[in-house]
Formats: structure tokens, sequence, C-alpha cells
């Protein structure tokens, strides 16, 4: 049985490294030019990984509906802590 893909979203593309982290939490700087197609932020990407355990960037491809879902969640959670804030708790 092949490896499980590696499951990662785009954290932010500077300077031609993108910076990506895990679901598991590890963090990867790669180079844009491995990506089959140039990263971009808050993508989400589907990595194969080879027998001994290394990301294949060169064969990542995108997760559109993936990335979609994550950012619908994270503006439900957003809204839901925005709902439960009084303000009015910084004194200047």
């Amino acid at each position: 049985m092949p490896p499980k893909p590696l499951i990662v979203s785009i954290d932010r593309v500077e300077k031609g490294v993108a910076v990506a982290e895990s679901d598991a939490g590890h963090r990867y700087e790669v180079e844009t030019a491995r990506f089959r197609e140039k990263p971009t932020e808050g993508m989400v990407y589907r990595v194969p990984v080879d027998a001994e355990g290394e990301p294949r960037w060169e064969s990542a491809h995108a997760d559109p509906v993936e990335a979609a879902r994550r950012r619908r969640q994270l503006g439900n959670r957003m809204n839901n802590l925005r709902k439960g804030d009084s303000g009015g708790d910084v004194k200047l």
C-alpha cells in the first residue's frame, strides 16, 4: 500500500520560497520552482510521499475544494468569537 499523501496548506510565499504547514504541524520551506504550478497563500496541496517518506513536491496538486472548506470553517470560528466578545476590555 502506498504511503498516504502529505496534506499541507501554504502559509506564505516569500522570495521564491513557499512556507507550508502540514496537518500534523510540521513546517516546510520549499522553493516555489519545485511545484508544478506556483503555490498561493491559503491553498491546500496534497503531496505524494516516496517510499522513504520524503515529499514529492513536483507531484503536489492543489485541492481548492479543501481550501474553500477550511476558509469557511475559519470564518465560522471567527464569527463565533466576535459574537462572544463584548468589547471594551482595553483601557487607554
